[in-house]
This record gives C-alpha cells, sequence and structure tokens, in this order.
C-alpha cells in the first residue's frame, strides 16, 4: 500500500538538517567569537562560509586557486595574479 492515513512514521533523517541547522547552531552557540570572522564570511542557505569578495581572506584564497591552476596547468579562467595585486592595492586604500 504506497499511502495509508494516517501515514505512519519512518524512520529517517534528512540529511539537511545535520548539514545546515547543526551549522547555524555551532556557530551561534559558540563560545569563540572568532571561530569564524564574520566580517570576512558569509553563509549561503546551506550554511557554506563564503569569503566576502576583496577581503583578505578572499585574496588569499583566490590566489591560492590560481597557483593551484597553475601548477596543474589549467589556467581555468581564473584571477591572474596582477589582478590580486590590483585589488590588494584597492583595499589598502580603504
Amino acid at each position: 500500500m504506497a499511502f495509508q492515513v494516517p501515514p505512519t512514521p519512518g524512520d529517517k533523517m534528512e540529511s539537511f538538517w545535520i548539514a545546515e541547522t547543526l551549522k547555524y547552531f555551532y556557530l551561534l552557540f559558540s563560545d569563540d567569537p572568532n571561530e569564524v570572522p564574520f566580517d570576512e564570511f558569509v553563509f549561503n542557505t546551506e550554511a557554506h562560509p563564503l569569503a566576502i569578495w576583496g577581503t583578505k581572506t578572499d585574496v588569499k584564497l583566490r590566489k591560492r586557486l590560481l597557483e593551484f591552476h597553475q601548477n596543474n596547468g589549467d589556467g581555468g579562467g581564473m584571477l591572474r595574479l596582477e589582478q590580486l595585486q590590483n585589488m590588494r592595492r584597492m583595499q589598502r586604500r580603504r
């Protein structure tokens, strides 16, 4: 029987509950206020941290990605080193 009224309880937990909800609980109730610098990161709806464009963390991550792609012979459309240096200069002017 595909449907039953009333529905029988299932023994399953959705994966998003752990992946998203517990991340948010951890961030909300963490004792360390510097766990994730909120001036460097934002969180998407799935609770994945995303570096804010132009921050030190963002520039550092982009530089590492560029180095990775260059070492693997894959330009991949990544930002060039000159562009990263220009971003740093602009950031210092703020």
